[in-house]
């Protein structure tokens, strides 16, 4: 731990971040726009300015960025200096020079990183009274509208969708003329492009699909839920309003989804306000479908006792559901849902779990591999979560490279200068090409049975035993 002073107060420190994350973690207001936690810095916003001093008899001390500046042991900051204030509220007024102001009818308004850092800076009164630039929107697709004309140029967007893999939206022209999208409209293509929703600290990029039926956040009922769009688990806050789900965000989790979660889990979820769901227990007589009563559904229950009856549960229920379901029919007449195969492999899953012998890494272990092997499996549709840690995991070489010659982890720019091409080792072994291609050091596309012999030899070196050839002529034995 390194020990700073701030402001005459002395706080004890993390020397392997930046000033601005430290300040954030100790619960000082700085404002900041184009920082973030997972995609480091870049200095590109100007608004986490904060006055820095040599030693204790420096009186006129240097302004710097806190965002590029180390939190290195025996630094002496101000964030309260008359300066660096100043300093904050000219930025953020000039950002603000084009800004539409429509907060009233802007999506994001009540839940708006741009409102909240404005007014920590000072700055409330607008005194620009000159023609603003303006852009014309893009068609995105249909999950995310497009307002260009709120953008204060933090560079958020790019630098996410670069983070995730996507080579769709980029950074156009420049000075006050820069915008953010495509080469021309189009359905955004990443995965995880709901996220910029998130991540864009104004209402540059929004939900289209809860814009459709819009309610402030003040006005959602909202409960912290988990993603059940596929097997990750992402923690996520689904919002509903008069009965009806509205939307979903993501739920900060460090373990597994951290601040991201893909589309499908953002988006997919309009199966839970559709007519056809079943709401009510019903029986089914001849052509008709009568809707029972609570009293009327014990009755039936009752007429059933006895008899020989099939129980079919489902996978998508709950545990406690199909458990109640099982025990009223017996054991022999339930059905889980599942085809048989696939309930075994469930449960042979489950038993793995259970032994200590094996370890399934959770997605920040994955983000900090130093190698990865992926047999047989296509991430990104399957478990796209897991798919956006693997883009991380290469990314550790030029950390490596980074930490060899003391360029802090956190400056970004610098540490994809340095490392160019460098990636660590993500191995793909597949059956057909995937999107994880690009940033894959190697990548074997065969049939099921050459990918589960390579599959063998690979467990074969690791445990130090060689496979006979017998096995490795018939892998599935």
């Amino acid at each position: 731990m390194a020990k700073i002073i701030v402001d005459g107060i002395e706080y004890e420190v993390n020397p392997e971040n930046n000033l601005l994350q430290e300040s954030l973690s100790l619960g000082l207001d700085l404002p900041y726009f184009c920082w973030h936690p997972c995609m480091g810095s870049v200095g590109a916003c100007r608004q986490c300015a904060v006055k820095q001093y040599r030693d204790a008899d420096d009186k006129d001390g240097t302004l710097v960025m806190a965002c590029m500046t180390s939190a290195s042991d025996g630094a002496i900051i101000s964030i309260e200096d008359e300066e660096a204030r100043g300093m904050r509220e000219k930025v953020i007024e000039s950002l603000m020079i084009s800004h539409p102001h429509d907060c009233p009818v802007c999506e994001e308004g009540g839940e708006c990183h741009l409102q909240d850092m404005t007014l920590m800076s000072g700055h409330n009164y607008r005194r620009y009274d000159k023609k603003k630039v303006t852009h014309r929107n893009q068609y995105l697709g249909p999950f995310i509208n497009h307002e260009m004309n709120r953008c204060i140029t933090c560079y958020r967007c790019v630098r996410f969708y670069d983070y995730a893999g996507g080579k769709d939206l980029a950074a156009q022209a420049s000075h006050h003329h820069t915008y953010f999208g495509r080469h021309q409209d189009g359905v955004l293509e990443s995965e995880f492009s709901g996220n910029l929703v998130e991540v864009c600290p104004t209402g540059v990029f929004t939900d289209k699909a809860f814009s459709a039926q819009y309610a402030r956040k003040w006005d959602l009922q909202t409960a912290p839920s988990v993603c059940v769009g596929c097997s990750v688990g992402c923690n996520i806050t689904p919002g509903e309003r008069y009965g009806t789900l509205r939307r979903i965000v993501n739920r900060y989790n460090s373990e597994i989804n951290g601040y991201f979660i893909c589309d499908r889990g953002r988006f997919g979820f309009d199966y839970v306000n559709g007519e056809d769901r079943v709401e009510a227990p019903s029986i089914k007589k001849g052509l008709q479908v009568e809707v029972l009563s609570g009293q009327d559904l014990e009755s039936a229950i009752k007429g059933y006792a006895g008899q020989e009856v099939i129980g079919i549960g489902s996978p998508r229920a709950t545990n406690e559901a199909n458990y109640a379901l099982c025990s009223f029919v017996g054991k022999e007449n339930f059905y889980s849902g599942m085809a048989d195969n696939e309930s075994e492999a469930s449960r042979l899953i489950l038993e793995l779990s259970r032994d200590k012998a094996f370890h399934s890494p959770s997605i920040k272990e994955i983000e900090r591999a130093d190698a990865v092997i992926v047999l047989g499996e296509d991430l990104t549709n399957t478990a796209a979560r897991i798919a956006l840690a693997l883009r991380q995991s290469v990314r550790n070489k030029a950390k490596e490279l980074a930490e060899s010659i003391n360029i802090p982890v956190w400056q970004d720019a610098a540490v994809k200068e340095l490392a160019q091409h460098e990636r660590s080792p993500l191995i793909l072994l597949s059956n057909y090409a995937t999107r994880l291609d690009d940033v894959a050091s190697d990548s074997i596309i065969d049939s099921s049975e050459v990918l589960s012999q390579i599959g063998y030899a690979i467990a074969g070196e690791i445990s130090g035993s060689r496979v006979s050839c017998a096995l490795m002529k018939n892998p599935y034995r």
